[in-house]
């Protein structure tokens, strides 16, 4: 199964990160937890 960060699905459905959040909030979409990654910086 391969996985989309926030950034890419915002970018994927044309809308903000904030919103993308809000739907993994409010459960309209399925989603699991962002945890930053240490060595992506």
């Amino acid at each position: 199964m391969k996985f989309l960060s926030v950034a890419q699905t915002a970018k994927k459905w044309n809308m903000s990160e904030r919103s993308v959040r809000n739907y993994c909030a409010l459960r309209k979409v399925d989603c699991i937890v962002e945890t930053a990654d240490p060595l992506s910086e």
